[in-house]
């Protein structure tokens, strides 16, 4: 499961990725392609969550994928050792003692957790002894459930269907990757505040934001997915350059890499991953690289 589902890379963008709206056969989602000397790479943003109605998809994003040989996407699902990711939550998810998350937060963050608990209906004890990145999964998850959604229909589990005997697929990550950035941040109270304040807006959120989405309009989801919350905390700004600025670097120049291959490349990663001054469009022109809009 993708980290913009774990966090997505931070919680926050997992949430916005959520949607309202019917997309049709007419929808305009942003699509690029980088164009090599003997292959093409198309880049496609993923929305991890969705319903029925989200289907089908624009024809350039499907006509980009029939063409392509090879699916990446950020970890392939076929590919995750459930027992590894189970002993990594246990040994680094969870505080050991008496210690509980009232310990490593302040009193306004614990406030607004029991808030988020009470309306997602989980119980305080259950989470009492988890570290701020897994309640942040625990609680997305929650809140997932109550609005309806599913990442089973996410777009990138639905193009690994597709592919699935029919295509290569490769991965940038590993879910074990995914998890230790995760649970590896050093501030507990900070990483729990940024999970929270996300989950108390995302009904209001959503909407623009798949409107967005929806109309290829890059310029609003910077704003909604990067731009606004750090405006309001600056103090964020250190969880995305941990969760996502970092990982579009190293995503970069694995995906630069695909242009010396003679076959073509369909990448779907978080939509949040592409866009932006710090996005892998930007990186990727930034080294003169001939990116395009289809």
């Amino acid at each position: 499961m993708p980290l913009l589902f774990l966090q997505r890379l931070s919680i926050r963008l997992l949430a916005l990725f959520l949607c309202g709206l019917s997309l049709v056969s007419n929808a305009d989602p942003a699509i690029w392609k980088i164009e090599g000397k003997n292959n093409s790479v198309y880049l496609f943003g993923s929305i991890h969550v969705a319903k029925p109605s989200m289907y089908p998809l624009g024809e350039n994003v499907e006509s980009a994928f029939e063409r392509s040989d090879i699916l990446v996407v950020e970890v392939d699902e076929a590919q995750v050792d459930q027992v590894k990711i189970q002993q990594l939550m246990m040994s680094k998810g969870f505080f050991t003692g008496t210690e509980t998350i009232a310990d490593h937060v302040n009193a306004d963050t614990l406030k607004l957790l029991q808030k988020l608990l009470k309306e997602t209906g989980v119980p305080y004890v259950t989470v009492a002894r988890m570290k701020p990145g897994i309640i942040a999964l625990t609680l997305t998850v929650a809140k997932i459930v109550k609005m309806g959604y599913s990442p089973e229909l996410g777009i990138d589990r639905y193009f690994m269907q597709r592919a699935r005997g029919k295509k290569q697929i490769q991965q940038l990550e590993t879910t074990e990757q995914q998890m230790n950035l995760l649970l590896s941040f050093s501030d507990d109270d900070l990483l729990l505040k940024q999970t929270l304040v996300s989950l108390d807006k995302m009904e209001d959120m959503v909407t623009e934001l798949m409107k967005s989405w929806k109309n290829g309009d890059t310029k609003n989801m910077v704003k909604l997915m990067l731009t606004d919350q750090v405006e309001e905390f600056p103090e964020f700004d250190k969880i995305l350059k941990h969760l996502i600025d970092d990982r579009n670097v190293t995503m970069a120049v694995k995906i630069q890499q695909m242009l010396n291959d003679n076959k073509n490349y369909f990448v779907v990663v978080g939509a949040g991953h592409l866009i932006g001054d710090k996005g892998i469009v930007t990186i990727l022109k930034k080294n003169g690289l001939p990116v395009s809009r289809l």
